[in-house]
């Protein structure tokens, strides 16, 4: 199915219309039932707001347009953050990444950071903790003869998310700070992008941080978000179920021109990379969506490829720019997000201009 047939995908006509015709709608419904005014207007207003979103204007045609970006939102998934042993932080990794970021911003572009980390970081913190006080007890409980053998339990990942939130924000911030940059935290839910109100305050909180030249610091606040809930997505909403989802809202939230998605894999592949016939896309139009296989998750995180193109394809669509790209290469990692921002042949560029000739 191409992207133009995908629920949420209209232009900016086709969209007039159908706010035009669902107002209608909710004005048949209002009259035939106990609906009040103000939620019919309630209604109406969140929808139109929805709609208006979603088209702030046209994405780059061409990588070459990628140095024209001014905000850009820069994804950080967990296999980028994270070490191998998925204990952990990544930090010669996650340094490399701020100093780009850092570059620029001293170049007066507006960067915000879309992070994961704060869960693999807890339960660093936590199982040192468990270890540190099972100790204790070990050697008290020898001195009286008694022998145990220790183990880590398993960690409950709302707990670790925070245990591990604090001590993130804080390597963020050393961090920064060493290239004069100023950060700041903030932690959203799904209700944050949902409600209108909490919406346009948290709109409004990062337009401000934007303004004092400040680098926004974005996470989901996982200490209180329940389990994703599969196939929940309203009809043309993207839920916030991962940080791809709550990277490409955020991107279209905020206009952003370009949306830097960083996982652990090249970009998107017309199969599963390591198949036979697996080969790297450079440009990926929507309406070839037929002709790619996905395969498993990451390592880490609760993201796969697919959710990764769905998030990307719904940045795409209201008017932000899209790369995903690998941000564990260590041959890369120090240049990737500059390299792409220049418009150089990196990761997989999503375009709603089909390329011509064969896409891969």
């Amino acid at each position: 199915m191409s992207v133009n047939s995908a629920p949420g995908y209209f232009s900016c006509s086709r969209m007039v219309q159908i706010i035009g015709k669902l107002n209608m709608l909710l004005q048949k419904l209002t009259l035939c039932s106990k609906i009040p005014p103000q939620r019919f207007q309630f209604l109406t207003k969140h929808l139109t707001q929805e709609c208006i979103n979603r088209v702030h204007g046209s994405s780059f045609a061409h990588r070459g347009e990628l140095r024209k970006a001014k905000r850009i939102v820069i994804k950080l998934g967990s296999a980028v953050v994270t070490r191998g042993d998925e204990c952990g932080l990544a930090l010669g990794r996650l340094a490399s990444i701020v100093e780009q970021v850092a570059m620029l911003q001293n170049q007066g572009r507006e960067m915000l950071i879309v992070t994961s980390g704060a869960v693999a970081f807890g339960k660093q913190r936590l199982r040192h903790e468990i270890l540190l006080s099972q100790s204790v007890r070990h050697a008290l409980q020898s001195g009286n003869g008694q022998h145990k053998d220790m183990s880590v339990p398993v960690l409950e990942a709302r707990a670790c998310a925070a245990a591990g939130q604090s001590g993130l924000m804080a390597l963020y911030e050393a961090m920064f700070t060493q290239y004069s940059t100023c950060t700041a935290q903030v932690l959203v839910t799904n209700l944050d992008f949902h409600d209108d109100e909490k919406r346009q305050n948290l709109n409004s909180t990062l337009q401000e941080l934007l303004h004092m030249n400040i680098v926004p610091i974005i996470n989901t606040n996982d200490a209180v978000v329940p389990p994703p809930e599969p196939n929940s997505d309203l009809q043309g909403v993207i839920s916030i179920k991962d940080n791809d989802s709550l990277a490409a809202r955020l991107a279209v939230e905020m206009k952003a021109d370009l949306l830097i998605a960083l996982s652990d894999v090249e970009g998107l592949y017309n199969s599963p990379p390591g198949t036979d016939d697996a080969k790297l896309i450079d440009i990926f139009y929507p309406g070839d969506q037929q002709s790619i296989t996905y395969g498993t998750k990451s390592r880490v995180g609760i993201g796969g490829m697919e959710a990764k193109v769905m998030a990307a394809l719904w940045a795409l669509q209201g008017g932000t720019s899209v790369v995903i790209a690998n941000g564990t290469n260590p041959k890369v990692t120090g240049h990737v997000i500059t390299d792409i921002v220049e418009g150089k042949k990196v990761g997989t560029f999503f375009s709603e201009i089909k390329p011509a000739g064969v896409f891969i």
